[in-house]
């Protein structure tokens, strides 16, 4: 049960079940403080059925904070492609040409609890009096809650979309802008940054929430001390300076997150049932990242794509240090005639 929670393990931990069941329950909806019951978690912590997730490696540690006990944490795939077509999509990013002049800003957010209904709003009522500055803005109203008039200065787009039009909405897009809340998504994960990681996108996120432990940790996007329009307008601003570099930190820390958090790690992970405690995805889900992305590199040598070969070696050796990448590192430069810095700075520029 992905959407889970841990009041439905208790329930279902109630029940009398054959030894041969495996029951996983994700808790997804136990992001609340108020609906922890530390007596009732560490009952479920020892049953041997009925298996408690936690919806996040925050969300696991929040809970060993209050209980003591450690709870497995369950990857979290891309929602809308599959292994394959995830580390093509961040392939294609390498080097990949800009075909726009202008900032193109999205806000995606569902007009729901905890992701920022207010402060979009807020947000459209200051382009309203201020005007966009140069950037395009699309926002995403599939309900039709913000009250757009015909006079405004974004694009709105409401009603619900393919998941062939969402994937295109955040290509074609340079800034995603996700005003996610705390408390609601201080564990919570959310799906939507994984989107904008994995299509190439910037990320703008707010303090206090999972989007912002991970941009921290994978070193991408803007991490904003609140949603005021202001504050917005500003970090846009920041990025739009520095947008090539800004660019081309996103694929690096897609391929980071997919090395622990693919569907084939997902699978594992249910299936095997780790011991309780251990970290998911950090054996064979890292793999495949390593595994593609080694090869894409070994292709762009034997083509003579020197720099970008390098910056993925670069990028391999930085998540796992083996001799294989740098020596590899160390060929680009010998076939190119550069050094490694001079080919690292060239990548950079690409």
């Amino acid at each position: 049960s992905y959407c889970g929670s841990s009041w439905l393990a208790l329930r279902l931990a109630e029940l009398d079940w054959p030894e041969s069941m495996n029951l996983c329950i994700n808790a997804f909806w136990d992001f609340a403080e108020e609906g922890t019951n530390p007596p009732e978690l560490s009952r479920l912590r020892f049953q041997r059925v009925v298996h408690l997730l936690a919806m996040s490696d925050l969300h696991a540690d929040s809970w060993h904070a209050v209980t003591g006990l450690h709870f497995d944490w369950i990857p979290n795939p891309p929602p809308l492609l599959g292994d394959v077509e995830t580390y093509g999509s961040i392939r294609r990013q390498f080097g990949a040409a800009r075909d726009r002049d202008r900032l193109r800003v999205l806000v995606p957010g569902l007009m729901t609890v905890g992701k920022g209904r207010e402060t979009t709003g807020a947000l459209l009522e200051y382009l309203r009096q201020h005007g966009t500055l140069g950037r395009d803005y699309v926002f995403r109203d599939r309900k039709r809650e913000l009250g757009v008039l015909p006079s405004d200065p974004v694009q709105v787009l409401t009603g619900d979309l393919s998941d062939e039009q969402v994937i295109e909405l955040y290509r074609s897009s340079d800034v995603v802008l996700l005003p996610y809340e705390a408390p609601t998504f201080a564990v919570r994960t959310s799906g939507a940054l994984v989107d904008a990681l994995v299509f190439g996108a910037v990320p703008l996120v707010l303090e206090g929430t999972w989007l912002a432990y991970q941009c921290r940790q994978l070193g991408v996007g803007r991490v904003l001390p609140d949603a005021k329009p202001e504050t917005v307008v500003v970090a846009l601003a920041a990025v739009e300076s520095e947008l090539e570099a800004e660019r081309r930190c996103v694929p690096r820390a897609a391929a980071l997150y997919l090395a622990r958090n693919t569907w084939s790690a997902l699978v594992q992970h249910v299936v095997r049932q780790q011991e309780a405690g251990a970290q998911p995805g950090c054996g064979d889900s890292a793999q495949p990242f390593q595994a593609s992305f080694f090869a894409a590199a070994n292709r762009m040598l034997r083509l003579g794509q020197h720099a970008e070969a390098a910056q993925l070696y670069a990028w391999l050796s930085a998540s796992m240090p083996l001799a294989v990448y740098q020596s590899n590192l160390l060929l680009c430069a010998k076939r190119s005639g550069r050094t490694v810095d001079e080919l690292e700075l060239l990548a950079t520029t690409l």
